[in-house]
């Protein structure tokens, strides 16, 4: 595990400097389809004073970032701050108005309960989370103006795809799933910015209750061999197309995970206990 990280450490992702971003050849700007409407100008919530001034900061650090840009004053949209559970606070666009005018996405992620029996019964498990910012993806140019809002230094325009936009979930499916078909179904099977990964569905057991180990290293089973090419390839592939996998999140090799709010285990799977309880109460 640890020389597997070595390897392959710049396909990981530890902090928000070190993430990556999908390449765009692989996945061009968005333009955002929206149906004939008239612009809005809406009036945005004052900056209480007290956080004024690292609001301001926020709003400056985005702008160098490129995250914001110059723009025409066709359309208004309000944000607001909120508070992390980290104690720092995020901007938050209202992105209501576009969504009531954009073309809705009819994508649908796969089925839970079909997913998580998917992976029941496998020898072991890994789990990949994408490191999760929607701006992985720029907007097309000519969308940039519908998501115009107001800052203390003038207009600016988002110039990539945000969280609460009504398709970035469905574009965020569908990029995942572009970039790990070739392991759908018998490896992964994306969910959102998640991957859970299947290992082997034997453990190679030998008559005498041990498992088989590899060819050309006797301390390492067979199966958590096989499952770390599995691996491999999940990475791969994820770096040839820019983006990185979430460092803290990644779990690389487990007897047993919880895939969608089941529990998968080598002997089958079951929903999750912690779920359940707080349904019941």
């Amino acid at each position: 595990m640890h020389h597997f990280m070595m390897i392959f450490k710049h396909g990981f992702t530890w902090n928000e400097s070190e993430k990556g971003s999908f390449r765009q050849d692989f996945f061009p700007p968005i333009k955002i389809p929206v149906v004939p409407h008239v612009p809005w100008a809406l009036c945005n919530i004052p900056i209480p004073p007290g956080i004024y001034n690292n609001v301001v900061k926020i709003i400056r650090n985005k702008i160098a970032a490129g995250t914001y840009e110059l723009s025409s004053l066709l359309y208004r949209s309000r944000w607001f701050t909120v508070l992390k559970k980290n104690g720092k606070l995020q901007i938050v666009h209202d992105l209501q108005p576009l969504n009531a005018v954009t073309i809705c996405n009819s994508a649908v992620p796969p089925f839970t309960e079909q997913l998580a029996e998917s992976f029941s019964g496998r020898s072991c498990f890994g789990l990949l989370d994408l490191f999760v910012r929607y701006d992985k993806q720029p907007i097309d140019i000519d969308s940039h103006d519908l998501t115009t809002f107001p800052t203390p230094f003038g207009a600016y325009h988002l110039t990539s795809v945000l969280m609460g936009w009504a398709n970035a979930v469905s574009a965020f499916h569908a990029d995942g799933t572009f970039t790990l078909e070739p392991e759908i179904p018998h490896i992964t099977i994306p969910f959102l910015d998640y991957a859970g990964v299947k290992g082997p569905p034997t453990r190679y057991e030998l008559p005498d209750g041990s498992c088989e180990t590899i060819a050309n290293n006797p301390g390492i089973h067979r199966f958590i061999g096989e499952h770390f090419q599995n691996l491999l390839r999940l990475v791969q592939r994820m770096i040839y197309v820019g983006y990185t996998w979430s460092g803290p999140k990644g779990i690389l090799c487990v007897p047993e995970a919880v895939i969608i709010g089941h529990l998968c285990t080598y002997n089958g799977h079951r929903a999750n206990m912690s779920k359940v309880t707080k349904i019941t109460k």
